[in-house]
């Protein structure tokens, strides 16, 4: 009998983590747009509600998520109710006193300050359609699985940037002379009721000079990258932001949808947005499995302006913009690529944890997704605030107002540890920003002395 040679033991490597594909929304202009801003219609002293251009993340999140739910079969009353079944299901000790359910207020009733509820077990998946329909979209109040990162602005095939705070432009009396750029670094701390700042100032500027940003440019990769190494980018390559689209004046009459007639003295004026031909708005998704390619129309924004919508995959998502410290740099400076959403007294990024209650600068905190790594920011360079608001479809009302910083704000910070290790992992991480699925996203720079 021949013997069995001893089968040796199979030792499986574990598997790889699966990479999440990202899928890239790309929104074309069929007709003007209008994305309202904060203001309300009757603010005192203007009639004319202005347009906000990129419009903020929660408008195209809400189209995408629109759509594949129409492309999932979602029966939007039943999601609804099922929502509210979770709602239901979970024990009265973990609810909120004084609140409503969701499906309340999605049906636009008055409600009490809500908190965010725990979302209970689900059913297994083949049981019912809408469990299906929650693994694909999220709840109201949580969009897990699906993150969102953008907006992005682009034209032709290229993706623009902001340009960043660091970046200036030198007051002229001549409005047709060529730009004048400098960069700002920061000075020597002085006091202030902020706290002992460092505030940037222009090297070797003379104290008659004046400089401004450069909120009303874009930036291409190239010249990007070139700021972040230092290098002055040439000015008649920035890009100013009303060459790639027009603002139009539209008025419109409140009409009585019973009787087919005008309402007297309801006149009102809005400002759109009518995007080149060449130039989309884009957003990526990660956590939404793409079957395939597609194309579609949908309504976007106020008034429900006809858009055209393109999806497809891309292997790497968006680029990672980082250009690394050296040994003996001071340290990095971060740069938001997206308004970011902020809460706290001082100026700080989205996803900025503070370790202490401190109202002044410099502060130690550290970032969710980075828990392990504490950063320090010394300084700041952020434009005017922002405030969006918008108008919640489903509740039919407007939704809270927000503040936002500006893309391109400048954070000057420094770590404890290996500051080059620190700022690979900042650059690659993707910030939540938002508790309904916007991600940020930062570039990274030496901060030179």
């Amino acid at each position: 009998m021949s013997k069995k040679k001893p089968q040796k033991a199979n030792h499986q490597k574990p598997a790889k983590a699966k990479k999440q594909a990202v899928t890239l929304w790309r929104f074309n202009a069929l007709d003007s747009w209008f994305f309202r801003e904060a203001r309300p219609m009757d603010a005192l002293g203007d009639s004319l509600l202005n347009s906000v251009f990129p419009p903020p993340s929660s408008s195209l999140i809400g189209a995408v998520r629109y759509l594949i739910g129409e492309r999932e079969g979602v029966d939007w009353h039943k999601y609804a109710a099922y929502i509210e079944e979770l709602h239901q299901s979970i024990p009265k000790q973990n609810q909120p006193k004084e609140t409503q359910s969701w499906l309340q207020r999605w049906q636009g009733k008055k409600t009490q300050p809500t908190q965010e509820y725990k979302p209970v077990e689900l059913k297994p998946l083949e049981q019912r359609d809408e469990n299906r329909w929650i693994h694909c979209l999220g709840y109201p109040d949580d969009l897990t699985p699906l993150k969102f990162s953008g907006v992005f602005l682009s034209q032709g095939n290229q993706r623009l940037y902001p340009v960043p705070a660091i970046l200036v432009k030198e007051k002229l009396k001549d409005a047709d002379a060529e730009l004048k750029l400098a960069f700002l670094s920061l000075g020597e701390p002085m006091l202030s009721d902020l706290g002992e700042i460092r505030f940037p100032r222009v090297k070797g500027a003379d104290k008659h000079s004046q400089y401004t940003n450069l909120q009303e440019y874009l930036m291409t990769e190239v010249d990007f990258h070139n700021v972040l190494s230092g290098k002055l980018p040439q000015a008649t390559d920035l890009i100013k932001k009303d060459t790639l689209f027009q603002m139009e004046t539209h008025v419109g009459i409140g009409r009585d949808n019973k009787t087919r007639t005008i309402q007297e003295g309801l006149l009102y004026q809005t400002q759109h947005v009518r995007p080149e031909p060449d130039v989309a708005l884009e957003i990526e998704l990660t956590g939404y499995t793409l079957k395939k390619p597609f194309k579609d129309l949908l309504r976007l924004g106020g008034e429900g302006r006809l858009a055209a919508v393109e999806v497809t995959p891309t292997k790497k998502g968006s680029k990672t913009l980082l250009h690394q410290p050296a040994k003996n740099d001071k340290g990095f400076m971060l740069i938001n690529l997206f308004p970011s959403p902020t809460e706290h007294a001082i100026p700080l990024p989205a996803g900025f944890i503070v370790e202490e209650e401190n109202q002044q600068l410099p502060i130690s905190g550290y970032f969710k997704e980075l828990k392990d790594i504490k950063v320090t920011i010394h300084s700041a360079i952020v434009d005017k605030a922002l405030r969006y608001g918008g108008w919640n479809l489903a509740q039919h009302r407007t939704r809270p107002t927000q503040t936002y910083l500006p893309a391109g704000s400048v954070w000057f910070c420094t770590v404890e540890t290996n500051q080059s290790e620190v700022a690979a992992s900042l650059a690659k991480a993707r910030i939540q920003q938002q508790k309904f699925g916007h991600h940020g996203q930062f570039a990274i720079a030496p901060w030179k002395e």
